[in-house]
């Protein structure tokens, strides 16, 4: 209590808006590639494997995508992360490989 008697008060705003999921696609080769960075706002992450017939592995950022190795993705598949929003958010930066030439990969970053 302040010295009139008065309780302090704030005003908060929990009405944040923020544009999620947002979307970005890439291009995956034989060559390890970054496919998306970290973010520290990131819930979540969908990878979609828009190929007819490669695959396409998926390691954190702080290794080399190794063909054959890491999380596959499977042709028309997609694998998702979902953060519990405590503990588990999936904020960190991802690196990719394919089987494959010009393999469609499509992110969909849940903020």
């Amino acid at each position: 209590m302040s010295a009139n008697g008065v309780l302090p008060t704030i005003q908060q705003n929990l009405n944040v808006q923020i544009a999620s999921p947002n979307g970005s696609s890439l291009l995956v080769s034989g060559a390890s590639i970054q496919a998306i960075g970290a973010n520290a706002s990131r819930r979540g992450l969908i990878f979609i494997n828009g190929s007819a017939a490669n695959i396409i592995y998926l390691v954190p950022a702080n290794q080399a995508a190794v063909v054959g190795q890491g999380i596959p993705i499977l042709p028309q598949a997609s694998r998702e992360f979902i953060g519990d929003g405590r503990l588990i958010n999936f904020n960190s930066g991802w690196n990719v490989i394919s089987d494959g030439v010009n393999v469609p990969l499509e992110i969909l970053e849940l903020l």
